[in-house]
């Protein structure tokens, strides 16, 4: 798979998470109604805008 290759969300691994980590994801489920997974998502999501805004820029040749 190349690095422009998209991954579905059926593809995705996920690794263990901390105990408290999941309860953190149990609460934010019970509060918000969301899924595990729709909130797998926003995190996710943001956190790799968080990632790309704080990274430098690198011209690539």
């Amino acid at each position: 798979m190349s690095s422009t290759d998209e991954i579905t969300p059926s593809e995705w691994s996920l690794p263990p998470l901390s105990e408290h980590m999941e309860a953190l994801l149990r609460e934010a489920t019970r509060l918000t109604g969301q899924t595990q997974e729709e909130i797998l998502y926003v995190c996710l999501n943001h956190g790799l805008h968080t990632i790309l805004a704080e990274t430098p820029q690198h011209e690539t040749p």
